[in-house]
């Protein structure tokens, strides 16, 4: 398989610009009820120091993003199928 690297020049010239568009909305009511339970569990499971192992937080962030772009993901595992 051939590929053409971003340095070709002859690849610059023809390709367009990249075009970023941002767009914000709210979580819906059953996002907003699952994103706030899996913070209140987060904060509940720190250590006696009241620190988070980084594992931990790693974990909780990506459940975060996945509660807002993949809700019903969530509502799958078994893990987490007490925060409904």
């Amino acid at each position: 398989m051939l590929r053409r690297v971003k340095t070709d020049k002859d690849l610059c010239l023809s390709m367009p610009e990249n075009r970023e568009v941002v767009i914000k909305c709210t979580l819906s009511a059953l996002q907003k009820i699952q994103y706030r339970q899996l913070a209140h569990a987060t904060l509940r499971s720190r250590d006696e120091q009241g620190n988070f192992r980084a594992t931990a937080y790693n974990n909780t962030v990506m459940r975060l993003r996945q509660v807002c772009n993949h809700p019903a993901e969530i509502l799958k595992s078994s893990i987490y199928s007490d925060l409904i």
